[in-house]
């Protein structure tokens, strides 16, 4: 069972905080290929992925051989394609001979490619279900194979820019892995021998075998019909049923006899004694043995030990053989006579509770969790943390001696294996173990402790083991002390409160267990918990705060993570705990309160599918009709997570209900994505409207259609459904069925004649969807239909364009075939050639050349192909390009230019990759020697030699200036290339390169040289090469500070300062209030006569100097501004990083009146309270930028209303109170009724030069506002 969620998922994500959401950006700068590849293996694997097979025992020396000779195994390795089966009964050693034969191949040359997963029961919900091999199957085939690595890429990069990057807080679904794996293993195959293994597929439960079987039937088919080779070999017991005729089957009982006699008598001989028996009594006993065995494996290695126990101990092997009678042969009745048996009477009670943790934990427990969970049940509810665990009553104080009394107390059917990292884990020492245990072991040994003198249902007996186990981990989490530093999470540094977090959780070894999964054993304890634990419902509400704490501590982003405002009455609904809703309702201020995720206790009951507690939450009072903010209402979720019995009962209280039209409607749109057909016959049947149109997906069938649910698209259509109903994220049914990838569905709407060219969505059409997702007989299906080739819209602009992106090489040949036009404009990339050049699709670029793509055509995101194939770092698709007569100084696009795009990556590897055999050249070189305008305007960073400053590349530094390059030449804020290497202490490029010293005295519009960068950034060794190459100390900046003001307290650098300009003195106070108000003057005036691509940094720079001048209210205006759509360097404006710690700022804003472009994050305000490097005695003078909703901040060009009309009112105000009163000279704001700040006499001068300006500004509000 899956820990208890919360809420549903959403396409993106949100993290509270203080200060309201939290939204991570879906943007990211470029990632190299391998850098994503690593992200793909990690999203893709788990801990435990290898666990299982490792912990297998190799086969027993000189066993196994036998399958290698038999007739069945020789024909499916000889066969191009073909299932084997390996069966056999529980114990027979399917595990064992699966590891000998995957062994085998690896140790084979020329094999191929080898797959395996080994499922188990016993190990972690990865370890026992379908969507765990899926992952590990793919990783293994991505990690192997690049051919198929494409195509898995570009479905990790699509659903990150669903979810956002950063920490992944997705996963990866079932429907999607799936078709991801059976197209990897595919592709694979048309280059090499592709074998998979998956051992113990009957542990993933029958109907999950039942539908992998059908997964691999179907792989075969399509491996079959492409004539590659894939060979797959599955092993299971004989029940369930769960194999068919198609494949070859080995019955392992029949053949392993010999094996196991040849263990029976190694295992003698390794126990040989002096007096031992003769040869034909140890002959008469091996056959006894194996007879008894019955080619069950598990049997002699349980009895083995008991016989060389017994010869050690002196009896005779006639004793043995007389004592064998005593023992079952069957696998059931030896576990239960090890049960009755072998583990001591004095240990029963400590055994029963060993075999309660092995076979009921949610997952296997380490061995020193083990401990604690063992010591747990004595320890009480503390109401002050435990001290010393030694004084508890059973306690064990080490691993080791752990390890001893696992296998004393079990008897030697629990064992301990290794686990991830240097972990060991407890677990039963088989699976028909845990089965044993599960039916009827648990049960003998309740019974044997003298606790009940009759026996115990299954059922009941196991209410009362995870009644033990609920009751253990609520006592553990009573003894947990949480640190004061992580009480108060925004009152300490982020690094002391993640090392205290990993504190508590080392400190507490079963925190992390009893944290997850209290919830889930009382659950399944049902109403067995008071039985073992007295006063438990108090004991809860006392510990619940606790736990709710804890766990968003440890694991806050956890979907199961209670959010805050969770409370005992929301738990117990999704818990199932009727006895504490009844017992916490009287006292609940109000059954209608919401947690975190806008959730009442009744919408968690009807997603979890609750009914008793919906009943009782109605009678006490529960709103019907209650939404939570995703305007769901308890109908919805229900539907939506196909409870059925609570749908009916819901709709059956209809009259009660009043449920809506829209509610009705979405629960039938929101029934198909589970698959639950009977969810939607009823939802039918009670009269609900099946056109009704809401949602994300439109209506009922256009979600049924995507999620690829054959049956219920048959059953809506029979109902009626509007084929071509319009509306949702796909726009229509065909659209979704078309992206889903589900040919049938596809046949069946236009059999009931979809219209093939309907547009909308966010594809535009049917045929640009399937296009993109690379599903080629979809396409033809659509083509055949008459589908528009050349359709304009949707995200990817035409269908040519969105192959092109998803890398379709006979798709896209296929459009071409059907005349698509090639060059056709539209989407980010304005044309297929672009699309595929920025996408690295060499084949596809070839091919659109071949067809007469324009190699020129303007527009998009880059400008051009060539810029998009230059940035990308794709050196073959530029050579490609050029060849085709490309213009290499074709300006426009987000860099301005191909040269400024390679120079902006700075990846030099990349850049000094050889284009062909005779050429050692990189793409800068490349684009140079094709006479590339080096100096040439425009993009980002202003020039190639910015960009490449920027990257602090010094090899590409060197090709430009050898160009040509004009190390004078500076961006829109007069930034130049020394200025960049200042900011940054790029003192190898300063060393390197002389000639960017020729701008050494040059000011920026802030007049900033780039010694005041340098100082202001700390860097203090460039610093002083600046002024021993030449610079002027003592120019002022915009703050009218000179290098003194800035340095004063760095001893070694106010040294070299003095010998250079002994003359220099520190600015007075008001000569830097007086520079101030000029300073915002001349931005203003600036920012109004200049169209200027990315203003906003000026705008903030205008917030800071209103903040020098403690005019809070016109820096507060001034700072909140936002342009939504100015990018600086390529970053949303929106996006800022913290100067200090360089992370992104998703919380509050700080900014420092007296540091030069300091912005801040929370944590480092409160990390770093001082003023810079250099003056580590002077606080911040911090201000934080008022958080506000984006609508309410933002700035849209090209009429930038709020500012404008911002800066018309000062000049108004200024020139009304001018005529009134005269401020004083010392003065720069007067107070106004309104609070707002006024510009006065000493910032704007004469009244003839505000009336200038105010002249200015009326042309500007008419219509001349540019940004």
């Amino acid at each position: 069972m899956n820990p208890i969620s919360f809420g549903n998922a959403n396409a993106g994500f949100q993290f509270g905080s203080n200060h309201g959401p939290i939204h991570i950006s879906s943007d990211r700068p470029e990632t190299p290929p391998q850098t994503i590849d690593n992200e793909v293996l990690r999203s893709l694997a788990f801990p435990q992925m290898l666990d299982r097979r490792d912990n297998i025992e190799p086969c027993h020396p000189n066993t196994c051989q036998w399958i290698l000779e038999m007739e069945e195994y020789k024909s499916w390795r000889s066969q191009s394609r073909g299932l084997l089966w390996i069966k056999g009964k529980p114990g027979a050693g399917k595990s064992t001979l699966m590891v000998f034969l995957h062994d085998k191949l690896k140790s084979l040359r020329d094999q191929g490619l080898w797959l395996d997963f080994f499922f188990t029961a016993r190990g972690t919900e990865m370890q026992r279900t379908p969507l765990g091999m899926l992952r590990s199957l793919l990783n293994q085939i991505f990690d192997r194979d690049e051919t198929v690595r494409p195509q898995v890429r570009e479905a990790y990069e699509q659903r990150c820019r669903q979810f956002g990057y950063g920490e992944r807080k997705w996963e990866w679904p079932r429907v999607v892995l799936e078709e991801l794996l059976a197209s990897a293993i595919l592709t694979s195959a048309t280059q090499q021998h592709i074998t998979i293994f998956v051992d113990a597929l009957d542990e993933a439960g029958t109907e999950s075998a039942q539908r992998l079987v059908a997964y691999f039937h179907r792989v075969i088919d399509r491996a079959d019909k492409q004539k590659v080779t894939v060979q797959i070999c599955l092993s299971c017991r004989h029940y369930p049923i769960i194999g068919n005729a198609r494949a070859t089957e080995i019955h392992i009982e029949d053949y392993n006899h010999e094996d196991i006699a040849t263990y029976i008598k190694d295992i003698l001989a390794d126990t040989e004694v002096r007096d031992g028996p003769s040869q034909e009594t140890r002959e008469v006993l091996v056959e006894q043995l194996t007879q008894q065995a019955n080619g069950v494996f598990q049997w002699a290695h349980l009895v083995m030990p008991l016989i060389r126990q017994k010869i050690l101990e002196g009896e005779s092997f006639n004793d043995i053989r007389c004592w064998l009678h005593e023992v079952p042969a069957g696998l059931e009745d030896a576990y239960t006579y090890i049960l009755n048996n072998v583990i001591d009477d004095r240990n029963r009670e400590h055994s029963f509770l060993l075999f309660q943790w092995v076979c009921l934990a949610e997952r296997p427990l380490t061995v020193t969790e083990m401990r604690y969970a063992m010591a747990a049940r004595h320890a009480g509810i503390m109401t002050s943390p435990l001290k010393t665990w030694e004084k508890i009553d059973g306690f064990v104080e080490s691993n080791e001696r752990m390890k001893r009394r696992i296998k004393t107390l079990s008897g030697g059917l629990a064992e301990v294996v290794s686990s991830e990292g240097s972990n060991e884990t407890v677990q039963a020492v088989h699976q028909s173990v845990n089965d044993f245990l599960h039916g009827k072991g648990l049960g003998l040994l309740y019974q044997s402790i003298g606790t009940s003198t009759s026996s115990m249902d299954e059922g009941n007996i196991h209410f009362l083991c995870h009644a033990t186990l609920y009751g253990s981990c609520l006592a553990y989490l009573a003894t947990v002390h949480i640190p004061e530093e992580l009480c108060g999470v925004r009152r300490v540094k982020r690094d002391n409160f993640e090392r205290a977090q990993k504190d508590l959780v080392r400190d507490h070894p079963l925190l992390t267990y009893a944290t997850i999964y209290l919830f889930v054993h009382a659950e399944k304890a049902a109403g067995s918990r008071a039985d073992v634990l007295s006063n438990e419902q108090a004991i809860l509400q006392q510990v619940f705060g606790h736990w709710v704490q804890i766990y968003q501590i440890i694991y806050p982003f956890k979907s199961a993570c209670p959010p805050t405002g969770t409370t005992l009455l929301h738990m117990a609904a999704a818990a199932n705990l009727v006895d504490v809703i009844e017992s916490v309702l009287p006292n609940s201020e109000d059954i209608a309160k919401k947690d975190g995720n806008g959730n009442t206790a009744f919408h968690i009951a009807a997603q979890e599918g609750h009914l008793t507690v919906g009943k009782l939450l109605r009678k006490k009072g529960a709103n019907w009709g209650a939404h939570s903010p995703y305007e769901t209402t308890a109908l919805i979720e229900a539907a939506s997570c196909g409870r059925v019995r609570f749908v009916e009962w819901l709709l059956h209280e209809g009259a009660k209900i009043e449920a809506t039209e829209h509610e009705s409607g979405e629960a039938l749109q929101l029934a198909p994505l589970g698959g639950n057909q009977s969810v939607v016959e009823i939802l039918l049947g009670a009269g609900t409207e099946i056109n009704s149109r809401s949602g994300k997906f439109g209506n009922a069938l256009q979600a049924a259609a995507w999620k690829g649910h054959t049956k219920i698209v048959r059953m809506l259509l029979d109902a009626h459904a509007d084929v071509n109903a319009q509306g949702g994220e796909f726009g229509n049914a065909l659209q979704a069925a078309a992206l889903g990838g589900s040919i049938e569905i596809v046949q069946m709407l236009l059999d009931a004649h979809a219209d093939v060219n309907a547009q909308g969505g966010e594809f535009g059409n049917a045929l640009q969807a399937a296009a993109w997702k690379g599903h080629t007989k979809i396409v033809r299906m659509l083509l055949d239909a008459h589908a528009d080739v050349n359709a304009q819209g949707g995200e990817f602009g035409n269908a040519l364009q969105a192959a092109a992106l998803g890398g379709s090489i006979e798709i896209v040949q296929m459009l071409l075939d059907a005349h698509a036009d090639v060059n056709t404009q539209g989407d980010k990339y304005a044309n297929a050639l672009q699309t595929a050049a920025g996408n690295g699709r060499i084949e596809i670029v070839r091919m659109l050349l071949g067809a007469h793509a324009d190699v020129n055509a303007q527009g998009g995101e880059f400008g051009n192909a060539l810029q998009a194939a230059a940035w990308k770092e794709h050196t073959k698709i530029v050579r490609m390009l050029l060849d085709a007569h490309a213009d290499v100084n074709a300006q426009g696009g987000e860099f301005g230019n191909a040269l400024q795009a390679a120079a902006s990556e700075g990846n030099t590897e990349m850049v000094q990759m050889l284009l062909d055999a005779h050429a050692d050249v990189n793409a800068q070189g490349m684009l140079i020697d094709a006479q590339a305008d080096v100096n040439a305007p425009g993009g980002p960073y202003g020039s190639p030699l910015l960009a490449a400053v920027h990257e602090g590349d010094s090899d590409q530094v060197q090709i430009l200036l050898n160009a040509g390059a004009d190390p004078l030449l500076s961006d829109e804020l007069d930034h130049t290339p020394l200025h960049i290497a200042a900011s940054r202490g790029m003192l190898h490029i300063l060393c390197r390169f002389s000639q960017l010293a020729s701008a050494i005295n040059k000011r920026d519009k802030l007049l900033q040289s780039p010694l005041h960068l340098a100082v202001c950034f700390g860097h203090i060794e460039f610093a002083i090469m600046l002024l021993d190459l030449g610079a002027d100390p003592s120019l002022p900046d915009s703050y009218g500070r000179n290098i003194m003001d800035w340095a004063l307290e760095h001893q070694t650098l106010m040294l070299h300062i003095r010998n250079h300009c002994p003359q220099i003195v520190l600015t007075p106070d008001e000569t830097q209030k007086l520079t101030v108000r000029q300073s915002i003057l001349q931005i203003s005036d600036t920012l109004l006569r200049s169209k200027l691509d990315s203003p906003w940094r000026l705008l903030q720079q205008l917030g800071r100097y209103f903040l020098f001048l403690d005019d809070v209210d016109n820096a507060r205006r001034l700072l909140q501004f936002r342009l939504s759509q100015d990018t600086f360097f390529g970053i949303d404006p929106r996006n800022i990083s913290c100067d200090i710690c360089e992370e992104p700022i998703t919380e509050s804003h700080f900014v420092c009146g007296l540091c030069v472009h300091m912005d801040l994050c929370s944590s480092c305000v409160q990390d770093y309270p001082y003023h810079s490097r250099l003056h580590p005695k002077q606080e911040h003078k911090i201000f934080q930028v008022p958080d506000v909703p984006d609508n309410e901040s933002r700035l849209t060009r090209p009429a930038s209303e709020e500012l404008s009309i911002f800066l018309s009112n000062l000049v108004h105000e200024f020139l009304s109170q001018k005529t009134e009163t005269e401020p004083s000279n010392d003065s720069v704001f007067s107070p106004a009724p309104n609070k707002t700040a006024l510009v006065s006499r000493t910032l704007l001068g004469p009244g003839t030069m505000a009336l200038a300006i105010l002249f200015g500004l009326t042309a500007v509000l008419l219509g001349c506002w540019y940004f």
